[in-house]
């Protein structure tokens, strides 16, 4: 269940990060090229700390750090009687609601594509064209490695003949390893276990398209592409 990803985030192996102080040869030569999953936690890193979070708030961290290939990391402990707080309890049952609702049902989907790094390496057609949806979710095939550095995703519009832009590529503006998802990180251009991107317009489409801009390799494995619409409690649905 994509509610447990927060928890599956949390409980693997971390890596190494900028603020575990590793040297700056690992730094230079591996957190630049590689996606790894770094830690978020607490307010100083612009992460929740659900005792003063409501499940909105939750939610979209969860898009800012999961959906970067980061480790959410909740920091809700018990109280004095060995039970979560009645309201933190409800935040995350309607988080994992939201979770479940919203990337555990997709508008069209591919699974296992592979090609030369380029254009359209996935292509999608949506069911019913102009099928809105809020989310676009890649996965890299990680059992055959992290091979895509850079990619963008288009769009081709309803009745339309040329493809536009839907997810820029992010380019590098610095060197610098830090700790917050913000999109200028060297590791935002990566998709390695999975990346939540957020169309830059309201696309009527017809098909949607990845592509790899760079590799490592000459060929790329994506594990799924998927198109997701926004499901939550706290909003009203429009039944999209």
């Amino acid at each position: 269940m994509w509610a447990a990803s927060v928890l599956h985030f949390t409980m693997q192996r971390s890596a190494t990060t900028k603020s575990d102080g590793p040297c700056i040869l690992f730094r230079f030569f591996v957190l630049r090229r590689f996606w790894h999953p770094w830690a978020c936690a607490f307010n100083i890193s612009g992460c929740p700390w659900v005792g003063h979070a409501n499940a909105s708030r939750v939610f979209n961290s969860y898009l800012t750090t999961v959906g970067h290939g980061a480790r959410l990391n909740m920091n809700i402990p018990a109280d004095r009687s060995g039970k979560m707080n009645a309201s933190v309890a409800q935040v995350m049952a309607d988080v994992g609601r939201a979770l479940n609702d919203t990337f555990g049902v997709h508008v069209a989907a591919a699974l296992n594509a592979s090609g030369a790094c380029g254009q359209g390496v996935v292509e999608l057609a949506l069911p019913t064209a102009g099928q809105p949806f809020d989310y676009v979710v890649t996965m890299e095939d990680l059992a055959r490695g992290q091979r895509i550095m850079n990619y963008s995703i288009d769009y081709l519009p309803v009745g339309g003949s040329e493809w536009q832009v839907l997810v820029p590529p992010v380019w590098k503006t610095s060197t610098a390893v830090s700790d917050r998802p913000d999109g200028h990180d060297p590791r935002d251009s990566r998709i390695g276990h999975k990346r939540i991107d957020i169309p830059v317009v309201a696309a009527r489409a017809s098909k949607v398209r990845f592509n790899c801009i760079e590799s490592l390799t000459a060929d790329v494995f994506v594990r799924s592409f998927a198109l997701h619409v926004k499901r939550v409690p706290w909003e009203p649905s429009d039944d999209k």
